[in-house]
């Protein structure tokens, strides 16, 4: 993949590279990573980790990171339903949204 950009940027450059800045900046975009959803009750939050007891498994928990961009909604308590939208990176699960379930 990056050899045919290579290409693809050294031929335009010998077309007289007009177009040269659009390809690469196009190259380099970068895609909003995946997110998923899960629903359980709050065992513990804090400032930068949310664990839950997921509803689909309430014998184990699942441990999330928070960070000044988690967008946070209604009641955030121990004992309270919410339901979390998080993504991972660098093997962590990093929290988007938490919002208490209707």
């Amino acid at each position: 993949m990056k050899t045919t950009r290579m290409a693809v940027l050294a031929m335009v450059m010998a077309l007289g590279g007009s177009y040269t800045s659009e390809i690469v900046s196009a190259s380099t975009e970068h895609t909003a990573p995946t997110t998923a959803t899960r629903k359980g009750v709050i065992k513990k939050i804090d400032d930068t980790t949310i664990v839950i007891w997921p509803a689909d498994n309430k014998k184990s928990v699942a441990t999330y990171d928070l960070t000044a961009d988690t967008k946070r909604e209604g009641s955030l308590g121990v004992g309270e339903e919410v339901v979390i939208s998080y993504y991972y990176s660098a093997g962590k699960a990093i929290v988007t949204l938490v919002k208490a379930a209707k």
